[in-house]
């Protein structure tokens, strides 16, 4: 899969469940493969992504000043995608779900991005715990909204371990547009789960760790470990060749 000319949109309507986290992990791999990479948050609240100065992220407001979702700052953030080339992730904001969600499944925009000759991602967290079910029901229906667009799943087993293998369950096999899933795994070493929280906590890149003086060696082995299980997830996802998976958007007739 072409990494270049492809916009990544992390979505989901539940609220803290990772997105942000999955967000940064995302962009951390797609800049070791593409230095022509532009994050973008989205939202009038909870700029997680935005900390991670390492990635350096453009915030994007979503409200007017009568704090009403304002479209044209949609319109801004796809403006240049268009015209130049480059590939980008947009961390969207639970609290504007709906009003983006509504302005994406517009054909005018998906028929622009495929006039250009780009190519947009859906990615969708899910939670387990007692967060499960209502992140399920968001992926159902980003499933439903995105018939043509690949989508790609992040399990987020931080809240709670999956007893069951997701990548075998009927919602995963039946809709033909999902392309992979990537599992954070659950932590069952309490040593595993203080490193990785640390990291999060401080705001900073696996490559970063490998810096910083707060960080012994069994926790930066720790989490290079935790790196390369992710990274081999990405790797596989997108060493497929998505166009043999997924027909091209139809364009202006």
């Amino acid at each position: 899969m072409n990494s270049k000319d492809t916009a990544h949109i992390m979505m989901q309507s539940k609220g803290g469940v990772g997105k942000s986290i999955f967000s940064s992990i995302l962009a951390q791999y797609l800049y070791e493969k593409n230095k022509s990479l532009r994050v973008i948050s989205t939202g009038p609240v909870h700029h997680t992504l935005e900390k991670y100065k390492r990635l350096n992220v453009k915030r994007i407001e979503t409200l007017n000043e009568d704090q009403r979702i304002d479209q044209s700052n949609f319109d801004c953030i796809f403006e240049d995608f268009i015209k130049d080339s480059f590939s980008m992730i947009v961390d969207t904001s639970s609290n504007d779900f709906l009003s983006f969600n509504h302005y994406m499944i517009n054909d005018v925009v998906s028929s622009l991005i495929s006039e250009f000759n780009k190519q947009y991602i859906i990615h969708c967290p899910i939670a387990y715990g007692q967060n499960m079910d209502e992140t399920i029901s968001c992926l159902l229906r980003i499933i439903e909204d995105y018939p043509d667009v690949p989508i790609i799943i992040w399990e987020n087993e931080f809240f709670g371990k999956n007893q069951n293998s997701f990548i075998d369950a009927s919602i995963f096999n039946n809709p033909n547009h999902i392309i992979g899933a990537v599992k954070l795994e659950y932590l069952y070493d309490d040593i595993e789960k203080e490193a990785f929280s640390k990291m999060l906590n401080k705001y900073m890149t696996f490559e970063e760790i490998h810096e910083h003086n707060d960080f012994n060696s069994v926790e930066k082995e720790i989490l290079e470990r935790i790196k390369r299980n992710i990274w081999r997830q990405l790797d596989f996802i997108f060493n497929k060749n998505i166009e043999s998976v997924i027909p091209p958007l139809n364009k202006h007739t």
